[in-house]
């Protein structure tokens, strides 16, 4: 795998609302060094750090069923929350 650079910067700055939310989803990774996915939910503001600087507020991370180890991630399908994870959305 190879990382590059974005052509274009999505977000210029992210903001969780609840730190503790933050904290619970790394907890897994520190204590078990396995891979996590988690999709974050939340809205854009302006931010006026840069010129025409773009803040993600982060309001929750839903975790899905997923397999993880130290190198991988593989999604369980389906999931059965996920009905219910879209109307709270």
């Amino acid at each position: 795998m190879t990382l590059m650079c974005q052509t274009h910067r999505h977000v210029d700055n992210i903001t969780f609302e609840n730190g503790n939310m933050v904290n619970c989803f790394l907890e897994y990774w520190r204590s078990s060094g396995h891979q996590r996915i988690g999709f974050l939910y939340g809205r854009y503001e302006i931010y006026d750090g840069v010129p025409l600087g773009v803040r993600a507020v982060v309001a929750a991370i839903y975790e899905p069923p997923q397999e993880t180890s130290k190198d991988s991630v593989q999604l369980i399908f389906p999931d059965p929350q996920e009905v219910t994870i879209d109307k709270v959305a």
